[in-house]
């Protein structure tokens, strides 16, 4: 055991040098000079100096990474721009808050969606098993920021049982600093409660089609403790692993809920980091949190059969069917222009003239919301074809050529992996700047490495296939076996994972746009729809409710397809 936990620790190293690396080079990827932007144009030229030579920048880049790697290995991240600060403790003392709310939310995610998902799994195609299963798939579509305002809305606005703005440390007061955590911890346990039951029931029920289990059952043992003693931990294991995923994306996503419920954590410092143009908190933000992350590719399964298949297809393709009309009607006619202000029109509840109200701006509701059905969808479509085009390309190239192709690829593509998506295009848009196009090539960058993985292990089960070997044999060039007989068997696979990668792309889109990194206003979007709509929940709680049940369905009717194309072009999922 100690020799194998030596191997995988040294295998991590390249990864992390890469890591590392890349982040390293997120400012200098920023156009223009560094120093300049950090200081801004006022600055005069001895300031600039001086920074450039504390940032190193006086020297070759191979001479500033071996300085800052060596720096950062002694545990200095550098300064912050705007607070002086050492950024190592900033960090330390903003993840603290993090820590408090996702670790929590993550015990009792677990504790909740274990039982849950081995109940499904024990009843399977019983209308226990559709309830939970039904469950878990409105919680995995739930937009994580707008349940917390919904939840805000519910318990701080209305019933005013909790306080909706503010924090108090653990240690100055603990009992007043538990009420602000409460709602935040209810949020993600809501969420993730989705993702782990699912997770469960699909290893709980590959477990109880093992033969050991009919041997316990055949020797008289109880249902009780064939669940307790032979299924539980076996089907434990690989909710254990997704347990420690969703704990590195809550690490990577927790700025959208720092945000709306307005706490100093560890995301919320990245967010304004990035709008002050604070890069070294924003590299060492990146780099505290892939250090700590691990993105292995997992699908949860456990389908219905063929019954539950055409059922989620029917639902799902319904819905996602609607946001398609919805976004090309949007294209030729919408009531009323949807960035035209109207002032005296402001705030205006849902009436014959405006079905749905107006903003605080006059305009009205309805018209943003199918225009923002268009930026979401053309965001979506767009963004899943750059992650697929380079995905496939990293993906067919690794799996089919091999040796050292292959671990330079998945080196690189493991340091990719190593941050949250989110966290990642936050990084990218650091760069890039908030702008539509900017997001489609943040997040594809983001999602290509999931793809590359999906395809290269598809590629790696092929190739040694008696129809490939038969190719070769024929004296076909490695060009023309690997598009005319490898490609096409990755088509089933690629489908599945292209459907729900819109429905991830949506809800990443919406969160950006929700911080304020997406397409910038007046253009309307759902996330800043949403975002604008906060200080506008008690007097008009439609502006909220509303963009966020739009991004809910979207979710859920990619979701289902998703899980309907999954089972239905999967033969072995057909019995079950």
């Amino acid at each position: 055991m100690a020799g194998y936990i030596a191997r995988r620790l040294l295998l991590t190293i390249p990864t992390l040098v890469l890591v590392a690396l890349a982040v390293f080079a997120l400012i200098r990827m920023v156009p223009g000079d560094p120093a300049q932007l950090m200081l801004g144009d006022s600055a005069d030229a001895e300031t600039l100096e001086a920074l450039r030579k504390a940032m190193g920048h006086d020297r070759s880049l191979a001479a500033q990474f071996l300085h800052w790697s060596g720096r950062v290995l002694a545990g200095d991240l550098g300064l912050s721009i705007t607070s002086r600060e050492p950024v190592l403790p900033l960090i330390l003392t903003r993840f603290a808050v993090t820590a408090q709310i996702v670790v929590v939310a993550v015990v009792l995610s677990s504790l909740i969606a274990v039982p849950l998902g081995m109940i499904a799994a024990w009843r399977q195609n019983s209308g226990v098993d559709l309830g939970i299963t039904a469950f878990s798939t409105l919680m995995v579509s739930l937009p994580s920021f707008w349940l917390g305002l919904i939840l805000l809305l519910v318990f701080g606005v209305w019933l005013q049982w909790l306080p909706i703005v503010g924090y108090v440390g653990l240690a100055e007061d603990p009992l007043r600093s538990l009420s602000f955590v409460v709602l935040p911890v209810l949020t993600l346990v809501l969420i993730e409660v989705g993702v782990l039951t699912r997770m469960a029931r699909a290893a709980t029920i590959d477990v109880l089609g093992l033969e050991y289990v009919a041997h316990a059952r055949a020797k008289g043992v109880s249902e009780a403790g064939v669940m307790v003693r032979h299924v539980l931990p076996n089907a434990f294991a690989p909710t254990l692993t997704l347990i420690g995923v969703v704990l590195g994306n809550l690490l990577g996503g927790i700025a959208v809920i720092e945000t709306v419920f307005t706490l100093p954590g560890l995301g919320r410092l990245m967010v304004d980091a990035i709008f002050q143009r604070d890069y070294p908190v924003v590299q060492g933000v990146m780099l505290f949190i892939a250090t700590t992350y691990l993105s292995p590719v997992r699908s949860p399964r456990g389908g219905g059969g063929v019954m539950r298949a055409r059922l989620n297809l029917i639902i799902g393709g319904t819905l996602v069917t609607a946001l398609v009309a919805m976004a090309a009607t949007a294209l030729v006619w919408t009531p009323a222009s949807p960035v035209r202000v109207n002032i005296r029109a402001r705030l205006q509840p849902p009436s014959g003239q405006y079905w749905l109200g107006t903003d605080e701006f006059g305009r009205d509701v309805l018209s943003r919301l199918m225009t923002g059905a268009q930026t979401s969808l053309t965001v979506a479509v767009t963004t899943v074809v750059v992650a697929m085009a380079i995905g496939i390309a990293v993906g067919v190239t690794s799996g089919f050529f091999r040796g050292w192709i292959d671990r330079v690829l998945m080196m690189a593509n493991d340091a990719l992996l190593a941050f949250p998506g989110i966290l990642l295009a936050l990084g990218l848009l650091a760069v890039i700047g908030p702008s539509q196009w900017g997001i489609v090539m943040a997040l594809g960058l983001a999602y290509a490495p999931t793809v590359a993985r999906v395809v290269r292990g598809q590629v790696l089960s092929l190739r040694e296939r008696e129809f490939v070997e038969a190719s070769r044999a024929l004296g076909n060039s490695q060009a023309y076996t690997l598009v005319r007989h490898v490609l096409p068997h990755t088509v089933s696979p690629l489908i599945v994972l292209a459907t729900s990668m819109c429905g991830w792309v949506i809800l990443a889109e919406s969160a950006l746009s929700f911080l304020g990194l997406g397409v910038p206003p007046p253009a309307p979007t759902w996330g800043n729809m949403l975002s604008a709509a906060r200080p506008f929940m008690e007097t008009a709680p439609q502006l909220a409710i509303v963009p966020g049940v739009m991004i809910a369905l979207c979710l859920l009717g990619a979701n289902l397809l998703g899980d309907a194309l999954r089972d239905l072009l999967d033969p072995r999922m057909l019995g079950r």
